[in-house]
């Protein structure tokens, strides 16, 4: 599996991460949380267990809104 590529944006005092090619979305409240949040969101999108690895992510910063 290649790596997931997410566009960030900070909105409204949340990070908002989008996949650039699936329909994988989510949101935290802090950087942290936000990256949990988005290794959960793959895994659950592609079915993956928690020891089953996969590529990573890559994160592209868009300005705040």
């Amino acid at each position: 599996m290649k790596s997931i590529k997410f566009n960030v944006e900070e909105c409204d005092g949340y990070f908002v991460a989008d996949a650039a090619d699936y329909a994988i979305v989510t949101q935290a409240k802090t950087w942290l949380k936000l990256l949990r949040n988005m290794d959960e969101a793959v895994r659950l999108h592609f079915d993956l267990k928690s020891n089953d690895k996969y590529m990573g992510v890559r994160l592209r910063w868009l300005r705040a809104c």
